[in-house]
């Protein structure tokens, strides 16, 4: 009799525990992509914040000439001198390659500062990679197209 109410009882027993695996793991699930929204939005906030502290101004400084200022300096003077806003270009930089002009992307598709497309772009690679030349094109780039579109980070910074 035992046996029987066992084997009864089995299949809903079955029922509940698959009830109870899905349930588990809508809430993993869930709380995994609470924790993953949270760090993107901290992420983002910090690059802003990034960009806003960083010191862009080079009107009080003595002319130096190009081998003395660092990549980053001669990077966003001329950023500045082509009229672009300087603090959007730091932190999309930033958000692109950390300001590493060898960075590589994209599963090696993207290449340099700007982290320039090989794909969708025809930049030699030692353009890319130098980070004056790949500023002109990017500035040209984004003088031509009006915003900075082509480059994903903007739709993560929302500029």
């Amino acid at each position: 009799m035992f046996k029987t109410k066992i084997k009864e009882n089995w299949s809903r027993i079955r029922v509940h525990i698959i009830y109870l695996l899905v349930i588990s793991i809508i809430v993993i699930w869930t709380i995994s992509s609470v924790i993953a929204l949270r760090f993107y939005n901290d992420y983002v906030s910090l690059l802003i914040k990034a960009s806003e502290a960083k010191e862009l101004s080079y009107d009080n400084q003595k002319p130096l000439k190009a081998e003395q200022l660092s990549t980053e300096e001669q990077v966003m003077k001329m950023v500045r001198v082509a009229g672009l806003n300087e603090k959007e270009i730091y932190a999309l930089i930033l958000c692109e390659s950390h300001w590493d002009r060898y960075a590589i992307g994209d599963s090696g598709k993207s290449r340099g500062l700007w982290q320039i497309n090989k794909i969708y772009h025809d930049i030699s690679n030692e353009c890319a990679f130098d980070p004056i030349c790949s500023t002109k094109w990017s500035i040209e780039k984004i003088l031509h197209d009006g915003n900075l579109s082509a480059w994903s980070c903007s739709r993560i910074l929302g500029i």
